[in-house]
C-alpha cells in the first residue's frame, strides 16, 4: 500500500535511485512539500544525473553507491521509516547487450536492500516501482 502524502510528514526517508527520473521528482515532491524532512538518497552513476536535484541538493543527503553493495546498504537502510526503491537498470538496449548485467542489478539489488532491511531495519515500509518499456507483444 503506497502511504499518504500525510503519513510522510517529519519521516526518515530513503530513495533508492534519488537521481533518476522518478527517484529525482519524487525527492523533489518530498521536500518542496515538506514531507522528506529527512530525505536520503542514494544512486550509482551513470544512473541519475546532479542536475535533476539541483534545487534541492542543498536539502537531501546523497550517497553515491551500488545498490548490490550490501556494506553501503546496511549503513542507509538503518533508522529510515520509508524506502523508495527505484534503482536499476532501465536502459532496454544494454540489457540486451548485457543481460548478465541488467539481471544482477535489477535482481541482486533489490534483494541486497531486502536482506539488508530484514537485518537491521525490518520495520522499514519499502515501496517499490518499475518502469521497464514493454517490448513484448501486447
Amino acid at each position: 500500500m503506497v502511504p499518504k502524502s500525510s503519513d510522510l510528514k517529519g519521516k526518515k526517508i530513503l530513495v533508492t535511485g534519488g537521481l533518476g527520473f522518478i527517484g529525482s521528482n519524487l525527492s523533489s515532491r518530498l521536500v518542496v512539500s515538506g514531507r522528506g524532512d529527512d530525505c536520503g538518497q542514494h544512486d550509482a552513476p551513470p544512473g541519475g544525473n546532479l542536475f535533476n536535484v539541483s534545487e534541492i541538493a542543498d536539502r537531501v543527503h546523497m550517497n553515491f553507491s551500488d545498490i548490490r553493495d550490501s556494506h553501503s546498504m546496511d549503513y542507509l537502510v538503518k533508522g529510515q521509516e520509508f524506502i523508495f526503491h527505484l534503482a536499476g537498470q532501465v536502459n532496454h538496449v544494454d540489457s540486451i547487450r548485457n543481460p548478465i548485467q541488467d539481471l544482477a542489478i535489477n535482481c541482486q539489488g533489490t534483494l541486497v536492500l531486502l536482506e539488508c532491511c530484514r537485518k537491521h531495519n525490518p520495520e522499514a515500509r519499502i515501496i517499490f516501482a518499475g518502469t521497464r518499456e514493454n517490448t513484448g507483444p501486447a
